[in-house]
């Protein structure tokens, strides 16, 4: 093998581990991105599971006006 056949075949295995760097690095984005949908609908869940508690506080409450009428 010359020293030209063995530097193309270093260049092409340098080619594709750049591709697969590339790859991972935009794997990595897409799961930050998801992380950060993720913990929007956390904050959504949140803010609905709060009016849900003030819905059945007022409820409760309600209820125990009338039973005492």
């Amino acid at each position: 093998m010359t020293n030209e056949e063995f530097q193309k075949i270093v260049l092409e295995e340098l080619r594709k581990l750049n591709e697969k760097v590339g790859n991972l690095g935009q794997g990595q984005i897409r799961l930050e991105q998801g992380q950060i949908k993720l913990g929007q609908g956390q904050e959504e869940i949140r803010k609905d599971l709060k009016a849900v508690i003030e819905q059945t506080t007022d409820l409760t409450e309600s209820r125990q006006e009338l039973m005492q009428r």
